[in-house]
């Protein structure tokens, strides 16, 4: 019961969705719900209606039923023709919608809760529901049922108008055939799915088998023949699992015929009595006869219907459930405004700041006190898995702290208007991608516009990035397309050139702080100097944030931000750091010495 009950729930709202999404859209739907609901109950009537014309015998009267017949039958394929086109193209934009609303509450959605295993789970059955189709064959199968109830509604109406009695029996059998054919159906569904876990197995040492990405594996451990033996077991459990299935499923399906063969043999009983005792005319006949046909039909239909909704109602659930999330990181429009902050002589002060991620009881960060001055450049270091992209994103306010403050210019970040305050920041990724843009767009982003100011200041931004030299070299200069997915000739960038480009993003933003997420992981040492130079000279001015694991970097910074044992170990600039802090100093010297080694490797 509990189960039907969300199925209902779960109906209602992708209702409302649709309604909310496009009056039109659902207008349409309704209208082609109906006329399905209603033709059957139609023809059966005008049928019944020609077949007393003929009896009487009325020639002309028949001549013009036929004629009725054959208008309606024209107007209601023109109407669901026309409507249908409609659904079509409204369909597409529907599940456009949905996939855009999942979208909108990711950005805004807190890290903490949107990374949780759960959620996670949640969100990817949410985006099957759009990317796959499944809400908008929710909807069909919704149609269908309402369709299918309101047939049954209409030819009962007229059964009853003939023989209250009979409508009453047709009543009665119609809900036991509706009953036996969701359990029929529930029974399959249910059997079935114990399969799909073996089948999923299979699947996976299918995949071993075939699959080059376990070829080296396969080979170098000998492990082919052992893996085809698992295989083969499989194989033969869901073989086993298979046929025990079928038999259920034959039962369960006998059973099921058995009863049919009752209820139809008592609609015939009790038609003919109608027929022997109380005189029921040949066309009354007749039109029973085409009801119990209907009535099977649009019986069969609410109960595949029914199971499909029951399908898909799980993905809609899910779907219902992210998108009704509360826990969001910021409020568009709340709080302080960034602007209105008056500056300081320190912008950021860290006051026993400490972070977990949902699910860890491990702290990545504890107990973090320091204090940034503005316009300086800071250096972020230390071993893998210490925290140093963390201590940014946690700047960044993609998460929220667990423990003590994060204050920019005295006040808790959580307390200032989201946007405003993202707004101040520019941030290069280690794994910055460019899009398959323009590299005007590219870096102005969705302040482009084909203005003479912005296109200088573009030029301006890569020039000072440290690009000038490409783009002239490129004929059509900062118009050229990158990537080669809508243009062959399009231009593929370096690692380096990358790297700049995202530079010059954040130069046309121009953000009073940037943070450099590890923009040099995949150069080598020297192009590493090359574009730290570039940094420090375009970003004078400003604070920054320069996340590595290399400590030759160091060197630039103003002050070292050193974490070990995920807490601050060292602070200060590189030479004191040198001195004071003994993990600091050998973690240095052993980097120094396999640069060195590698540049005479490499002389």
């Amino acid at each position: 019961m509990k189960k039907f009950f969300n199925m209902f729930v779960n109906q209602i709202y992708i209702i409302k969705k649709a309604w909310g999404f496009s009056k039109l859209f659902f207008v349409c739907r309704l209208i082609i719900a109906v006329l399905t609901g209603v033709m059957p109950a139609l023809n059966a009537y005008m049928y019944k209606l020609f077949v007393d014309k003929i009896m009487l015998p009325n020639w002309t009267g028949a001549l013009q039923i036929v004629l009725i017949i054959a208008l309606i039958g024209l107007v209601n394929a023109t109407i669901r023709t026309i409507l249908n086109r409609k659904i079509g193209i409204i369909s597409d934009l529907f599940r456009n919608a949905l996939l855009f609303d999942i979208q909108s509450t990711i950005v805004n959605m807190d890290y903490n809760l949107l990374f949780s295993p759960e959620m996670m789970k949640k969100k990817e059955l949410a985006v099957s529901a759009t990317s796959g189709n499944i809400a908008t064959r929710f909807l069909d199968s919704t149609f269908s049922i309402i369709s299918a109830i309101i047939s049954i509604i209409s030819i009962g109406y007229i059964l009853s108008t003939v023989s209250m009695w009979v409508f009453l029996i047709f009543a009665i059998l119609t809900a036991l055939k509706i009953l036996i054919s969701i359990i029929d159906k529930r029974s399959q569904y249910n059997n079935t799915q114990e399969l799909i876990p073996l089948n999923r197995r299979i699947s996976y040492y299918m995949s071993m088998l075939t699959d080059e990405v376990y070829a080296n594996d396969m080979r170098m451990l000998s492990i082919s023949q052992w893996v085809i033996k698992k295989y083969k077991e499989t194989v033969s459990g869901a073989q086993r699992l298979a046929q025990k299935l079928l038999n259920k499923i034959a039962q369960t399906s006998m059973i099921g015929a058995i009863l049919r063969i009752i209820e139809t043999s008592m609609y015939y009983i009790f038609l003919a009595a109608q027929v022997i005792f109380y005189k029921m005319t040949f066309a009354n006949f007749t039109m029973f006869f085409s009801a119990l046909n209907t009535f099977s039909d649009q019986i069969t239909i609410i109960a595949n219907s029914v199971i499909s909704v029951g399908e898909s109602s799980v993905y809609i659930n899910a779907f219902r459930d992210f998108m009704e999330t509360k826990n969001i990181i910021a409020v568009p429009g709340v709080g302080i405004s960034a602007d209105s902050i008056a500056s300081k002589n320190i912008i950021y002060s860290f006051n026993q700041m400490s972070f977990k991620y949902p699910g860890n009881d491990e702290y990545v960060l504890k107990n973090i006190n320091i204090d940034i001055e503005p316009n300086k450049f800071y250096v972020i270091v230390g071993e893998n898995g210490q925290g140093k992209s963390t201590l940014c994103k946690l700047i960044c306010r993609l998460y929220d702290v667990n423990n003590g403050k994060i204050l920019y210019n005295g006040i808790d970040i959580r307390e200032i208007e989201y946007k405003s305050y993202r707004n101040l920041i520019g941030m290069v990724f280690q794994d910055y991608k460019y899009y398959n843009l323009s590299i005007a767009e590219n870096v102005a982003m969705n302040e482009y516009n084909n203005t003479d100011e912005i296109r200088m200041k573009i030029y301006n931004c890569l020039a000072e990035a440290g690009l000038k030299n490409k783009i002239d070299s490129l004929p059509q200069g900062i118009d050229t397309q990158l990537g080669q997915i809508f243009d062959e000739h399009g231009v593929l960038l370096s690692g380096g050139e990358t790297q700049k480009l995202a530079l010059a993003r954040v130069l046309f933003k121009n953000p009073p702080i940037v943070i450099l997420d590890e923009p040099s992981s995949a150069l080598d040492a020297f192009a590493e100097d090359e574009l730290i130079q570039t940094f420090n000279r375009t970003l004078e001015n400003k604070t920054v944030f320069y996340i590595s694991h290399r400590l030759s970097v160091a060197k630039y910074a103003y002050k070292v931000i050193f974490l070990s044992e995920h807490s601050v170990c060292g602070y200060g600039t590189h030479e004191e750091l040198l001195k004071t802090c003994s993990k600091y100093a050998e973690m240095y010297h052993a980097q120094a010495k396999h640069y060195t080694e590698e540049g005479y490797k490499n002389g």
